[in-house]
């Protein structure tokens, strides 16, 4: 029991001086650890990013409600063809991107969720041909469509 008693005793004391027994090769490794400084660059950057991703958000749920005017509107039959382009954007807004090729005669304005890629299949594209009067549109939802069919004027 007394020996039980010392070596519980020399553990405690060992315990309670922190370091003293650290080797030469532990010592080294504290002191040559890494010290981060504040840059006012870096904060700097970090507002930057902060302020993007909050501009970003909201350019994503732009996309998305501009979508879902277009769906409703062509649901509800509200779209006709003959309508001018400048009509169309003022009630749903405006299109995540216009494709045109020179050459052709039929602009495509492209509408999707903003949570979906171009490549994705949800999509509307509303035509419009060179006198800016909506002649057609095509809903994608769900159905496989080529990346290079996207492209092409119809």
């Amino acid at each position: 029991m007394r020996t039980f008693i010392v070596v519980l005793t020399f553990v405690l004391v060992l315990c309670s001086v922190p370091g003293s027994l650290r080797s030469q090769e532990q010592k080294k490794s504290t002191s040559s650890k890494v010290k981060y400084v504040k840059s006012k660059h870096g904060v700097r950057a970090l507002i930057k990013l902060g302020k993007s991703q909050a501009s970003i958000a909201k350019e994503v749920k732009r996309q998305t409600r501009n979508y879902n005017k277009v769906l409703k509107a062509i649901n509800d039959g509200d779209l006709k063809k003959g309508r001018a382009a400048s009509s169309v954007q003022k009630a749903v807004g405006e299109p995540v991107i216009i494709l045109s090729r020179e050459g052709q005669e039929v602009v495509k304005w492209v509408y999707k969720p903003g949570n979906v890629t171009f490549f994705e299949d949800e999509k509307v594209y509303l035509m419009f041909d060179k006198n800016d009067e909506l002649v057609d549109w095509k809903v994608l939802q769900g159905e496989e469509e080529p990346c290079a069919e996207a492209m092409k004027g119809k």
